[in-house]
């Protein structure tokens, strides 16, 4: 069995595009979503306010969660962008008490 030199070589890395190449829905205003998708074909003057109310009241994660968004529309929005609500990153900092009186525990 003969051991591939390249295994990259069939995929087309410069044509993949990556999920942070692409422009995030999430904080567009219905104006500004309804701007990024004017030049989409087949999108209706209505479909702004439904990917807004999919990002904001519904939540979802993906594109295709949009259910009553054509097909067509759905495969032109995931070419260009993406949906990231972004990371939660908790810190927590415990003091632990000295016995001193100004120990922030007491």
């Amino acid at each position: 069995m003969a051991i591939p030199t390249n295994p990259l070589k069939d995929l087309d890395v410069a044509t993949t595009t990556r999920d942070w190449d692409k422009k995030n829905l999430i904080g567009l205003s219905i104006s500004a979503i309804q701007d990024e998708i004017s030049t989409i074909p087949g999108v209706k003057s209505y479909t702004a306010s439904q990917i807004w109310r999919f990002l904001y009241q519904r939540g979802v994660s993906t594109i295709d969660e949009m259910h009553n968004i054509p097909k067509d529309v759905k495969d032109a929005l995931k070419e260009k962008y993406t949906i990231s609500y972004g990371r939660i990153v908790v810190c927590i900092i415990v003091f632990i008490g000295t016995g001193h009186r100004n120990s922030p525990l007491e």
